[in-house]
């Protein structure tokens, strides 16, 4: 499973209320290193609506689009990317795409059903030793019937929008669109035949397609897509 850790400097900083820098902190890990393939196997319940916090299984960075999952898995999951905004937010990618994911980090991923096709395998071969283990997060790749809409403020990207145009899809939600999950300061997001909120929207192309988008700020500033 995984787990979300803040941490705000050593034991007993920041306790008198006073301003002060953080200082940097060593976390040390014990136990038996994963080896071999490892399944997750996801779950869907009245309460997580299908949502999973699942971790890296290795003690290793991995690249994401070289996990196995199931059919009745999302195509898509999210990562707490605290370089977005000012407080960090919620990143949303395609499994497909080549994205590097650190060492000791976890995602979150969606499943429609839990009757089959409800797992995640991960392989020896989704191993990226070569890469930088501080480095969070890095697409590589931009498919070419992907539309990415990125929103901007003082030079601080704040949230993105995808757009995926494929052949076989609509205005209703599937397994290839990803619900918005809300950020602190600033959502970006398009909204489905149903008017659910989606931070990646796949659609069937076309010149009289219209797809309604929203925007909502804690902020009073300007922005730029």
């Amino acid at each position: 499973e995984g787990i979300r850790i803040n941490i705000r400097g050593k034991k007993g900083e920041g306790l008198n209320g006073a301003a002060y820098k953080p200082s940097a902190v060593t976390m040390h890990f014990k136990g038996q290193l994963n080896n071999g393939a490892k399944i997750i196997t996801l779950s869907k319940n009245a309460i997580n609506r299908g949502f999973n916090l699942s971790c890296n299984s290795y003690a290793s960075c991995i690249d994401m689009s070289k996990l196995q999952i199931g059919n009745n898995v999302m195509a898509n999951y999210y990562v707490w990317d605290p370089n977005q905004g000012t407080k960090g937010g919620y990143a949303c990618y395609p499994f497909s795409s080549k994205i590097i994911l650190p060492a000791f980090s976890a995602f979150f991923v969606q499943v429609m059903d839990t009757s089959s096709g409800n797992t995640i395998q991960f392989s020896e071969n989704s191993k990226q030793p070569g890469a930088d283990p501080a480095q969070i997060f890095g697409q590589s790749n931009h498919p070419t019937n992907q539309l990415e809409l990125a929103l901007y403020s003082d030079s601080i990207f704040y949230d993105k929008q995808v757009i995926i145009f494929k052949t076989s899809a609509s205005d209703s939600i599937d397994r290839f669109d990803a619900i918005k999950m809300m950020n602190p300061e600033c959502n970006l997001y398009s909204t489905s035949s149903e008017k659910e909120k989606l931070t990646i929207d796949t659609r069937k192309a076309g010149r009289a397609l219209v797809i309604p988008l929203g925007l909502v700020s804690t902020m009073d500033r300007s922005f730029t897509l």
